[in-house]
């Protein structure tokens, strides 16, 4: 006898199978991915709270945020000189007087919003969740961006790649212990490029609304990026970003009144703030920085009309949305160069590709 042939499946129900296969595969993926990138983010949110934050205590650029947002719940205004002098003596113990480099909440108020989950929390676990989670979003940027390059890259080489951005790159170990934001609006930034490409503008947006902490970087990339995409006709992402950006300022506007006045008059006291300093600061003009701010303006522009035509593909869009914002804010902490580490990545799959290394 001979072995029976398999019974052939009606027509088009094998491509249903595959595609039912494939999506099962492709949701065991992602769960695989959410659990490791949660035990990662656990691993390191309790070596935060056993070392890090008791080294530190409240001497974290989390505090402004935390404070801040936890006067916004309770109808503060986050800018209030009760709520700096808080601040002050948290990170401090001394009294400053204005003018005088004090830490203040330098965010918009919207920040209070989107850290709410953390915010009932007592400072040391609150800090410890924040710290660990800016040092995973970090470490795990270039296997994503590996996979969203569709790079098959060795398991040795992107172990180098890890560690190399995540832990011997100077700038996340900056972030993680003054507990900055970068990590998620790096973090952000990668999903919203992966939801672009899979054509999900609106989440897209929400993602990067979400985000956008500080808004100096969040929400200059977040508009260059969506506003790439709005010039080719694709308008939902940006639509998303504007109205999810515009909600959440209006609860804030709600709780606390109309703020921005004052955020900006704190915003502005920051470039006195610490040893903060760029080339145009050291010449002390302000006619040049408006300058290189308009410089950057321009080719931005003339790049995203580039865009528009097709002539640079969305990588080229992405690590403009990276670059403009960071070439044109004065001045800066040096924990913005980890948005760099997804242009690098980007870079040497380029290089990977043309053959002139093999990795």
């Amino acid at each position: 006898m001979t072995p029976s042939s398999p019974t052939p499946l009606p027509q088009g129900e094998g491509s249903k199978a595959d595609v039912a296969l494939s999506s099962q595969g492709s949701t065991n993926v992602l769960l695989v991915g959410i659990g490791a990138f949660v035990a990662i983010w656990a691993g390191l949110a309790i070596l935060s709270a056993a070392v890090i934050v008791p080294l530190f205590d409240m001497r974290f650029d989390f505090t402004p945020r935390y404070l801040g947002g936890r006067a916004l719940w309770s109808g503060i205004s986050p800018y209030s000189e009760e709520i700096t002098l808080d601040i002050q003596h948290a990170i401090m113990g001394e009294n400053l007087p204005p003018n005088a480099g004090r830490h203040q909440m330098f965010y918009p108020a919207y920040v209070g919003i989107t850290l709410a989950p953390l915010l009932p929390l007592p400072f040391p676990t609150a800090a410890a969740i924040w710290l660990g989670l800016q040092l995973t979003c970090v470490l795990v940027a270039p296997l994503l961006w590996a996979l969203l390059l569709g790079w098959k890259i060795r398991p040795i080489t992107l172990a180098v790649l890890v560690i190399g951005f995540g832990l011997i790159f100077r700038y996340p170990i900056n972030m993680y212990v003054v507990g900055q934001f970068i990590g998620t609006i790096l973090l952000g930034m990668t999903a919203a490029y992966a939801l672009l490409q899979a054509k999900r503008d609106v989440w897209a947006g929400v993602v990067l609304a979400i985000t956008a902490m500080p808004p100096q970087v969040g929400i200059a990339a977040a508009g260059i990026l969506l506003g790439g995409y709005a010039l080719r006709g694709r308008w939902r992402g940006l639509i998303a970003f504007a109205a999810v950006i515009g909600a959440l300022m209006l609860v804030t506007f709600v709780q606390v009144g109309w703020w921005i006045p004052d955020f900006l008059r704190q915003l502005r006291e920051y470039t006195i703030y610490g040893d903060q300093t760029s080339a145009l600061l050291i010449l002390g003009k302000d006619t040049i920085r408006a300058g290189m701010i308009a410089l950057v303006g321009v080719v931005t522009l003339m790049l995203l009309n580039q865009y528009r035509r097709g002539r640079i593909d969305s990588l080229d869009l992405f690590a403009l949305a990276i670059l403009a914002p960071l070439l044109g804010l004065v001045p800066t902490g040096n924990y913005y160069l980890v948005l760099l580490i997804p242009l690098m990545v980007i870079a040497l799959w380029r290089v990977h590709g043309l053959s002139l290394i093999h990795i």
